[in-house]
């Protein structure tokens, strides 16, 4: 029996984030809302000094804590690393998903 394609692919979603509690959480809810749902979503917490990493957590998604602050593109690189799918989708933290983005 053939298999879709679509069905092989797996999405890694990597959101790279430096104290970003005030929108961290809706831009996760919205990842978690797809219609396509991602096979992980990792949070890359860039040396956070706010509440970033705990809302990550409260919501099930896995975090990353970096040692030190190295900004977006180390984060977005220390994710590809720590992640598995076959596509990964990279999101800002800042940016709440349309429920079709990932399909």
């Amino acid at each position: 029996m053939p298999t879709s394609k679509a069905a092989l692919l797996t999405v890694s979603v990597v959101v790279p984030c430096h104290n970003a509690a005030r929108t961290l959480g809706a831009c996760l809810r919205s990842v978690l809302a797809q219609t396509y749902q991602p096979m992980e979503v990792l949070v890359v917490d860039d040396c956070s000094t706010d509440e970033s990493r705990s809302i990550a957590e409260d919501l099930g998604c896995r975090v990353l804590a970096l040692p030190e602050n190295r900004g977006a593109s180390a984060a977005r690189n220390a994710g590809v690393q720590a992640t598995s799918g076959s596509i990964v989708f990279f999101l800002d933290a800042d940016v709440a998903l349309a429920p079709d983005a990932l399909a």
